[in-house]
C-alpha cells in the first residue's frame, strides 16, 4: 500500500489530473502489481479490490474493475462502503 500512497502523493507534484498520472504505464503497473498483491495477502478483506476497482475504473479499465467490484462484494458485502456503492451495481 506505500507504492499507493507513494504515487498519490506525486500525483500532486506531477501536474497531472489523478486519472492521468495513473495511467501512465510505469505508474499502472506499480500500482497494479502492489493492489493485486495486497488483495491475495488479505483475502477476507473485500475493501482493496474495492479500491482497485475503483482505480481501475477511473483509467477506463472496466474489466479489472468489474472483476474486482465482483471480489470484492463476494468477500464483504456488508462493508458500508463496499454495500453502498456496489448494491446497485452487483444486483
Amino acid at each position: 500500500m506505500l507504492i499507493v500512497t507513494a504515487h498519490d502523493a506525486l500525483c500532486g507534484y506531477s501536474g497531472l489530473s489523478h486519472k492521468d498520472y495513473i495511467s501512465r504505464p510505469e505508474v499502472w503497473q506499480e500500482v497494479q502489481a502492489s493492489y493485486e498483491r495486497l488483495i491475495k495477502e488479505q483475502p477476507e478483506s473485500g475493501f482493496y479490490a474495492f479500491k482497485y476497482g475503483e482505480i481501475a475504473r477511473q483509467i477506463g479499465r472496466e474489466d479489472i474493475a468489474q472483476y474486482n467490484y465482483n471480489v470484492a462484494w463476494q468477500r464483504e458485502a456488508d462493508h458500508p462502503v463496499i454495500y453502498k456503492t456496489l448494491s446497485p451495481l452487483i444486483r
